[in-house]
């Protein structure tokens, strides 16, 4: 398989969940209770978001990725050796999948605030 076919295959997997595919999304639940290191590096942006969205844990990824370290959230690369994409994988995951009732709210605008700040403030 060419690269090209290998990008497909995470744009497919992306409509499916839209489509809410059976199948599909027995499959994101599966793979949302693995480790963020078992998952193909484009994967687990798309694995986090379904989390988020689909099964609410938003607040749980928060909390296991993210700490506050000096009055500021800090992301937590836990082991810090790991892929530098993680970071923008999780922000991915935590901000594509925005909660439309929160939509525009001050709470929305603070959690974005607090996700960028986190992100520039890596060390």
């Amino acid at each position: 398989s060419d690269a090209t076919d290998t990008w497909i295959r995470f744009l497919v997997v992306r409509m499916l969940i839209w489509a809410e595919a059976p199948d599909v999304m027995k499959e994101m639940a599966r793979m949302a209770d693995l480790p963020l290191e078992e998952l193909q590096s484009p994967m687990r942006a798309i694995v986090l978001q379904y989390a988020v969205h689909h099964m609410g844990r938003a607040e749980a990824i928060k909390q296991k990725y993210w700490k506050v370290q000096d009055s500021a959230l800090i992301l937590s690369l836990i082991p810090p050796t790991l892929d530098g994409r993680r970071g923008q994988q999780i922000l991915y995951g935590l901000c594509a999948a925005r909660d439309e009732k929160k939509k525009n709210t001050e709470e929305e605008f603070k959690m974005m605030n607090e996700t960028l700040t986190a992100v520039y403030n890596v060390r």
